[in-house]
């Protein structure tokens, strides 16, 4: 909830530059929804939901968040709608629920069942 509200927050500065080099906006796209998707996956797991539906959920509302955050730009003087935008949100976004998947919800294995190539003996 807070990180949202942080993004919400910086979309609604007026004329915000956020980088010196051109289209280096779309990086902060990119990592700002990417880290969001892991936040919302961390209180799935940390909830207990599983399921397909919930990843569904947590993956529409994460691209609608991203869409109407581009038509609330429009509002906003000195900023405006860009497909872009929305498309590096997105990107960030799918890119962060594939890490919280890896961080939160790959199936752990246990440890009778790593065998490693070279194990080490001690004599």
């Amino acid at each position: 909830g807070l990180w949202l509200l942080l993004i919400l927050a910086a979309t609604s500065i007026p004329n915000l530059d956020t980088s010196p080099w051109p289209n280096g906006d779309k990086v902060f796209h990119l990592a700002v929804y990417a880290v969001w998707a892991v936040l919302c996956l961390r209180a799935a797991w940390l909830s207990g939901w599983k399921g397909a539906a919930v990843w569904l959920f947590i993956a529409l509302a994460g691209l609608a968040v991203g869409a109407v955050d581009e038509i609330h730009e429009k509002l906003i003087p000195g900023r405006t709608i860009s497909l872009g935008d929305f498309l590096f949100n997105a990107s960030g976004f799918i890119l962060g629920m594939i890490l919280g998947y890896y961080r939160f919800f790959r199936p752990k294995k246990k440890a009778s069942d790593e065998s490693p190539a070279d194990p080490i003996r001690i004599s």
